[in-house]
C-alpha cells in the first residue's frame, strides 16, 4: 500500500461506509488519508461484489468499473500502521467506531488510543458561531467550493433510494474521498495555529479532545435493553390501540382528520395555530379539547398517545439493538451539520434518545401489562445500574453565581429549593393549607427565573402542572413577590444579559466561553450561564469517573450519570466514590455545597 515505515505521523482519517451505526450493518468501504502533503485512497469493499445485495432498479453496468478491492492482509497491515500514528478526523466518534467495526469481511480494532483531535471539535471551539461541516468551513475559510467529485456523486445519488456510500462506483468515489482526508489535515493544522496563539485555553482543548474518547467509550459499551419485552409490550400496545380507534367519530390516522372534525364540524376554536395558519391538534391543543369534553377528544388523546409510546420506544428500540443486545446512542459534543445538538454545551444525544427516557410516573396512563419503558433497560448479568443525579444543580448554580445568601442558607440547612422559595416569597410552611398549592407555584417560578420565562409562560405552567386558571394579574404579583425575596439573582441575572447583549459572549464557570451569534437572543444569557456552567462541570465529572474507575460509565444525561458496576466494585465502594467525585467537583467550581442522589435503576 506504499505507506510510510515510521511512526508518530500526524495522519488525517476519513472513512466511506454502508450506513451511519454499525448495530443497524453499516461497515467501512473506503479509508482515505492524507499526512504531511501526501494522501491515499484504499477500497476495501466498494462498488459490486458477488454477494452485495443491491437495492431494485439497480443495472449491473453502473458498476462496471469497480476497483480491485484491497486484501485483509492489507486491512491488517493499515490498522497495524494507523495504530503507530497521531490520527485526525473530522467526526472522530464515527469514524473510530467504524474502523472497529471494520468491513463486512475484515473485523476491526479500537484506534481511540491514538486520536490527536476531531477537527469538528476543534472548529466549535475555535468558530462556535459558525457551521462545523467540513465543506462549509472550508468554503468559509479558503473560499473552496463544491469540488467536481462532489458534484458527480450527488448526481449519480439523484433520483435513487439510497445513501450508501458503498455503492458509489469507484470512477467517482476515489477523488471524492480524497478530497475529505486533505481537507481534514489541513484544517486540523489550521486550528492548531489558532489555539497556540491561545485563543483557547490549553486545559479546554485538552478536556474536549479527552472528552471524545469518554462518549466513543460510552457508545461501544451501550446498555443493555429487553428486546422480548419491549415487543410484547408494543403488541398490546397495538391491540389497545386498535380497540381505541374503533371508539373515534372520524378516521385519526392524520393530523387532518382530526382538524376537519375538532374544528371545521364540531366548530371549536383551535387553542393556538401552525406556522401555517392551520388550527393546531398537538399534545396541548387536544388536551384543552379534553378539557372542554369534546366528544372523541379523550379517544383521540388516548389513540394517538397508544402510538407514540409504540413508535418512540416500544416497537423502534429493538430494531437499534446491537447483536450484544445493548442499545447504543450517539452523543454530540457540537452542533452536527444537520442542525442537531445544543448551544448551551450540554450534549445532545441521535439515534436513541436515552436523555429523555420518561419516569414511571410519567406512564400512568399505559394499558395493564405494558411496563414503564425504565423497566426494560436492564443491567448485565450480576452487574446493577444505578443513576447519580445532581439534585437541584441548576438552582444551586443559580444561588452560587449571584450569591444569593437566603438560597445559600436554605441549601446549607439542607432545604429542598423549593422549599426554600415557597417559604421566602409566600410566607408559609409546611402544614399550612396552601402549602402544596403554593410549593408548585413556586417550583414554576424557580423555572422561571431560570429559563427566562415571561407571564405568559409561567401562567400556562401553573395552568398544566395544577390544572388551576390564575389571572396574568396574580402571576404578575407572584413575579414581583419573587423578585423582593431575591435581589441578588434578578441583579445577577440582569447583569449578564446586559453583558452578553454587550459583548455577545459569557465566560462560564471553567472559564469556557459561551458566544452568541448575531441572531441568538441574549435576554436568556442568564440560563445559558447556568445551564452551560452545570453542563461543563458534568463534563469534568465524566473525565474524571472515566479515569479513576474506567468501564462503569454508560450514559450522561444532563445532570446525572448512569453507571453499571459488579457486585466487587459496588462492594469496593466504586457507586460511593462516583457520588463524591460528582459533588465534590461542582462544590469546588461554585462554592456551595451539592447533593448527588444515587439511586438503583431497575
Amino acid at each position: 500500500m506504499d505507506l510510510p515505515k515510521v511512526k508518530n505521523l500526524v495522519v488525517a482519517v476519513d472513512t466511506e461506509t454502508s450506513g451511519l451505526h454499525p448495530d443497524d450493518g453499516a461497515r467501512v468501504s473506503v479509508v482515505s488519508l492524507c499526512w504531511g502533503g501526501q494522501s491515499r485512497v484504499l477500497p476495501f469493499d466498494q462498488g459490486m461484489l458477488p454477494d452485495k445485495v443491491l437495492p431494485r432498479g439497480y443495472q449491473k453496468s453502473l458498476f462496471d468499473e469497480d476497483p480491485e478491492n484491497l486484501s485483509e492482509s492489507d486491512w491488517v497491515e493499515l490498522l497495524a500502521w494507523l495504530g503507530e500514528q497521531w490520527l485526525v478526523f473530522h467526526n472522530a466518534k464515527f469514524d473510530l467506531m467504524m474502523l472497529k467495526a471494520g468491513t463486512r469481511h475484515f473485523s476491526g480494532v479500537d484506534l481511540d488510543h491514538r486520536l490527536l483531535g476531531c477537527t469538528a471539535v476543534g472548529s466549535a471551539l475555535i468558530y462556535p458561531s459558525e457551521k462545523v461541516g467540513l465543506k462549509d468551513t472550508a468554503s468559509r475559510l479558503w473560499g473552496i467550493e463544491e469540488r467536481t467529485s462532489e458534484k458527480q456523486v450527488k448526481g449519480w445519488f439523484k433520483g435513487k433510494k439510497t445513501k450508501r456510500y458503498d455503492l458509489v462506483p469507484w470512477d467517482l468515489m476515489s477523488d471524492y474521498a480524497r478530497v475529505d482526508a486533505e481537507l481534514c489535515f489541513r484544517l486540523w493544522d489550521h486550528l492548531v495555529e489558532i489555539k497556540n496563539t491561545g485563543f483557547v485555553a490549553p486545559e479546554i482543548w485538552a478536556r474536549e479532545m479527552e472528552l471524545i474518547r469518554v462518549l466513543y467509550k460510552m457508545e461501544q459499551r451501550g446498555i443493555g435493553f429487553d428486546i422480548s419485552g419491549s415487543l410484547d409490550a408494543a403488541s398490546l400496545l397495538h391491540h389497545e390501540q386498535m380497540e381505541v380507534y374503533k371508539s373515534i367519530p372520524f378516521r385519526p390516522v392524520t393530523e387532518a382528520g382530526a382538524r376537519k372534525y375538532f374544528f371545521d364540524q364540531l366548530g371549536n376554536e383551535p387553542l393556538k395555530t401552525t406556522n401555517s395558519g392551520l388550527a393546531s391538534v398537538d399534545k396541548e391543543s387536544v388536551g384543552y379539547l379534553v378539557e372542554l369534553d369534546q366528544p372523541g377528544a379523550a379517544e383521540y388523546d388516548r389513540y394517538t398517545r397508544l402510538g407514540y409510546a409504540q413508535s418512540m420506544w416500544y416497537g423502534s428500540w429493538p430494531t437499534l439493538v446491537g447483536d450484544d443486545g445493548r442499545l447504543r446512542p450517539v452523543f454530540h459534543q457540537t452542533k452536527t451539520e444537520e442542525g442537531r445538538g445544543a448551544v448551551t454545551g450540554r450534549l445532545s444525544v441521535q439515534r436513541i434518545q436515552l436523555q429523555a427516557v420518561p419516569h414511571d410516573y410519567r406512564l400512568g396512563w399505559l394499558p395493564d401489562g405494558v411496563p414503564a419503558v425504565r423497566k426494560l433497560i436492564r443491567p448485565a448479568d450480576g452487574r446493577k445500574l444505578f443513576e447519580l443525579d445532581m439534585s437541584q444543580a441548576e438552582m444551586r448554580v443559580a444561588a452560587g453565581v449571584s450569591g444569593c445568601k437566603s438560597l445559600i442558607d436554605a441549601f446549607a440547612r439542607g432545604e429542598d429549593a423549593h422549599d426554600a422559595t415557597c417559604r421566602l416569597v409566600f410566607k408559609v410552611d409546611v402544614g399550612d393549607d396552601d402549602w402544596e398549592f403554593l410549593r408548585s407555584i413556586a417550583k414554576r417560578l424557580n423555572f422561571g427565573m431560570l429559563y427566562g420565562a415571561g407571564v405568559a409562560t409561567v401562567q400556562r405552567q401553573i395552568k398544566e402542572n395544577t390544572g388551576i386558571d390564575v389571572s396574568n394579574s396574580q402571576v404578575k404579583e407572584w413575579i414581583s413577590d419573587y423578585k423582593l425575596a431575591m435581589p441578588e439573582v434578578v441583579r445577577f441575572s440582569k447583569k449578564i444579559n446586559y453583558s452578553a447583549e454587550r459583548n455577545r459572549f459569557i465566560v462560564l464557570a471553567n472559564g469556557r466561553v459561551r458566544w452568541f451569534n448575531q441572531f441568538e437572543p441574549t435576554h436568556k444569557a442568564f440560563n445559558a450561564l447556568i445551564q452551560g456552567g452545570v453542563a461543563e462541570v458534568m463534563k469534568l465529572a465524566m473525565l474524571k469517573i472515566e479515569r479513576v474507575w474506567p468501564g462503569v460509565l454508560l450514559l450522561q444525561i444532563h445532570d446525572s450519570v448512569v453507571i453499571e458496576v459488579s457486585k466487587a466494585q459496588e462492594k469496593a465502594g466504586v457507586v460511593l466514590s462516583v457520588r463524591n467525585i460528582c459533588s465534590d467537583l461542582f462544590e469546588e467550581t461554585f462554592g456551595l455545597g451539592f447533593v448527588t442522589d444515587c439511586k438503583e435503576w431497575k
